[in-house]
């Protein structure tokens, strides 16, 4: 058994035990300790695991070595953000270049820095679901099957950029605070420059009206990738970020092929007049979280970056699926809940994944 497999188990049994009934004091019990697995998981790693976490450990220590000033001391850092209009791949993300610096000469040590970006994680996750989800071991679940593996195990630039905007950022959205959102963005950006997709969901949520044929507009568009996919490629200006056409893939047919039946779901539960009941203004907000996740879930089949960008967004997908097990009615929403569970089990222990502790 993976230790990923027994990650997710752990959370299903602590939700069997604290979650049974309406009880505050349970459930930050039940946040608390699934926090505290996710933060010893991506702490504890080797640097082996995660596909680019060697690179981090190198560049911390490179920041902070006297010999490389020229590079990395404060001045020619500053410089660079000043100059961020003009950025280069080579100097993108400075936010990050400068946080990994002022983090790096007092603390010297690359594994608290690991643990310090575990914590913002989780901690923001978990504030997050509790303020946002109905059903917060659902999303907890979906989380550790979708997002776990590139959120604490990989990006780090990308999951300080990703819990600015979503975790902090949604709050200034829900208030309509323009202003302070895009201030969010632009910092978030320092740190990873895909933040900046983000800024259109800020007018898409406070738009006056519902939007129309969103189920039919995103069918057609995901059909039209997944028939053509590929052969789209060479109409997309990527610009700097071309260098993750190849080496950012995704997580598979198998994930698209669920973002699609869930976008179908959703469409078929948005027809019955009955949901209605269902849907308030975090709610709908999350509906087109969730359609904007699976468009870019599936273009990840036309260029691998789309997927990374498709984070952003899946994060808001783990609080919208509990409405979809909700409108099956009590009777077999407990049943449905567990066939999900199955799923996401043999969906970790299928896709696989090492892991080593740095000891």
């Amino acid at each position: 058994m993976s230790i990923y497999v027994l990650n997710t188990i752990l959370t299903i049994v602590w939700e069997s035990i604290f979650l049974r009934g309406i009880n505050r004091k349970n459930r930050k019990a039940f946040i608390f300790i699934v926090s505290i697995q996710m933060i010893l998981l991506s702490g504890l790693r080797h640097v082996s695991i995660g596909a680019d976490t060697w690179n981090y450990e190198g560049h911390f220590y490179e920041v902070i070595n006297p010999s490389l000033d020229q590079y990395y001391g404060w001045k020619p850092l500053l410089l660079k953000l000043i100059r961020f209009h003009s950025q280069t791949y080579s100097s993108r993300d400075i936010g990050y270049e400068l946080f990994t610096k002022l983090f790096a000469t007092f603390i010297p040590n690359f594994r608290v820095f690991l643990f310090a970006v575990a914590i913002f994680v989780c901690v923001g996750l978990a504030r997050f679901l509790d303020k946002y989800s109905s059903d917060i071991a659902i999303s907890y679940v979906l989380f550790q099957t979708f997002i776990l593996p590139f959120m604490l195990l990989t990006g780090i630039r990308q999951t300080i950029a990703m819990g600015l905007v979503v975790f902090w950022g949604y709050d200034f959205i829900k208030s309509k605070r323009l202003m302070r959102y895009f201030v969010l963005c632009f910092v978030a950006a320092l740190f990873h420059f895909t933040a900046l997709v983000m800024l259109p969901f800020y007018f898409i949520c406070n738009y006056p009206r519902q939007i129309k044929y969103k189920y039919f507009i995103s069918i057609v568009i995901s059909i039209f990738i997944i028939v053509f996919n590929r052969n789209l490629f060479r109409f997309l200006p990527i610009g700097l970020y071309s260098f993750y056409a190849e080496s950012a893939s995704g997580q598979g047919i198998k994930f698209i092929f669920f973002m699609f039946v869930v976008i179908l779901w959703m469409a078929i539960l948005r027809s019955k007049r009955s949901s209605s009941r269902l849907f308030g203004e975090d709610t709908i907000n999350f509906e087109y979280g969730t359609i904007l996740a699976e468009l870019f879930v599936v273009s990840s089949l036309i260029v691998g970056i789309f997927f990374r960008l498709g984070y952003y967004y899946l994060l808001y997908m783990i609080c919208y699926f509990p409405i979809l097990i909700r409108c099956f009615g009590k009777k077999i929403n407990l049943l449905i809940k567990y066939m999900l569970y199955a799923f996401a089990l043999i969906y970790i222990l299928t896709k696989g994944g090492s892991y080593a502790f740095y000891f």
